[in-house]
């Protein structure tokens, strides 16, 4: 069985390059690789990837990750398509234990969690406890977490394997989607110490950091941002564009997908709620070893 790993990009940076590295070390044998770039410019000249024939790097122009990964479908030459960001990289026996899952005729996706790795340095790790936690997560922690096997209806694609003939069947990935959120600099990223460097830190306070508020200062108010999110997420509830989903209903599942789809919107809004943001503290002192 010949697995295909797609990894749709921008542009190539340190984070692909050791997310490629790690694919070329599975204990896994059948397996190519596609990374979907904007262009080629800026590649590497790196003998290991370039003279790598497991590997092809596909020009896509400019196409949102949704649009790349349907391109990476097109030209994927195995029977499953295994689909990780290029900011993530995988454990050495990743597709080995992914694929026993497939001798099921009736599975057509598997995915996993995204794990914080063990060697990232402590501010790093703080952002996993951060997305790992119940509080920020709520029912969705399987996604950071290892968990008992479970059927689910929604997943990220940055660990998610699903059959090349199922996503045939159904059109590829939805690209007409849209999803509105706070910008979060999150422990152990590049923004998160330009804003701990700069003073724009409202809070240390971790359970604020869960896209529900800002917590990074800015020169447009905390009630407007929130009032643009919201407003973004109603255009779900205008008259037209409910006409359209209703004339684009083909059957019962698309019904189904639907009210999900309501339930998350409205969630969605009653999250971004006025007066929610977080109480401005001191800035931390690089003295005090604090995150």
């Amino acid at each position: 069985m010949t697995i295909s790993i797609i990894i749709a990009v921008k542009t190539w940076q340190k984070n692909l390059e050791d997310c490629v590295d790690k694919c070329l070390e599975l204990d896994f044998s059948d397996f190519e690789i596609l990374i979907l770039a904007d262009n080629k410019d800026g590649m590497p000249d790196n003998l290991k990837i370039l003279s790598e024939p497991r590997i092809k790097i596909i020009a896509t122009g400019a196409a949102s990750p949704p649009q790349k990964r349907d391109i990476g479908i097109k030209y994927a030459q195995g029977q499953i398509l295994a689909f990780i960001d290029d900011d993530a990289y995988p454990a050495r026996d990743w597709l080995k234990n992914a694929v026993v899952n497939f001798k099921d005729n009736e599975v057509a996706a598997v995915d996993g969690p995204a794990i914080t790795p063990p060697k990232d340095n402590p501010r790093q790790k703080a952002s996993g406890l951060i997305y790992a936690s119940a509080l920020v997560s709520g029912k969705y922690v399987y996604r950071y977490l290892p968990k008992k096997r479970l059927e689910i209806d929604d997943y990220p694609s940055c660990n998610l394997m699903v059959r090349k003939s199922i996503l045939e069947k159904i059109g590829g990935f939805n690209t007409n989607t849209m999803q509105a959120t706070i910008v979060i600099p999150y422990p152990g990223t590049p923004l998160f110490e330009e804003c701990r460097e700069k003073g724009w830190l409202k809070t240390l306070h971790w359970d604020d950091y869960d896209m529900k508020k800002p917590v990074m200062a800015s020169a447009i108010p905390d009630d407007k941002i929130l009032e643009l999110v919201q407003g973004m997420y109603m255009v779900s509830f205008q008259a037209g564009f409910i006409l359209r989903k209703i004339f684009s209903t083909k059957d019962i599942e698309d019904i189904k997908y639907s009210l999900r789809a309501v339930k998350k919107v409205l969630g969605h809004i009653f999250d971004f709620k006025k007066g929610s943001s977080p109480k401005i503290v001191p800035r931390p002192s690089r003295d005090r070893g604090s995150l």
